[in-house]
């Protein structure tokens, strides 16, 4: 998985948290085709694709959440669990996947990117 970000290639946990973003702007109120329109055009391809899957799967997600995490996670936090378990929950109209320890590696970069972005914001 690289780290490097070039114009065509986002690297999966910045995805995860731009993507965890969106989903609280969808659950806000905003479209997700508004949200989607307002990012650079190499984030939109992956962004869109976590972000359908996420909001697909997401009762799954929730149910997860619910039997592994004793306490409700911040909101921020039950976005980004929401995105990264949705890579994990296979539905059969996948083709690609990652393999879960990259997928948990990546959750991990996500939540500590998360946390940056939101206190550069303060």
């Amino acid at each position: 998985m690289p780290d490097q970000k070039s114009p065509n290639n986002l690297p999966l946990s910045e995805a995860i948290t731009i993507a965890a973003q969106a989903i609280t702007e969808v659950m806000s109120g905003r479209s997700l085709t508004e949200v989607l329109e307002q990012l650079e055009a190499h984030e939109r391809p992956i962004v869109q694709s976590l972000s359908f899957d996420a909001l697909r799967k997401w009762v799954r997600s929730h149910e997860l959440i619910r039997q592994f995490v004793p306490k409700a996670p911040p909101l921020e936090v039950d976005h980004l669990l929401s995105v990264a378990i949705a890579l994990f929950i296979r539905d059969g109209s996948e083709n690609k996947s990652y393999a879960a320890h990259a997928i948990v590696d990546q959750a991990v970069k996500a939540c500590s990117e998360y946390e940056k972005r939101n206190m550069q914001k303060a």
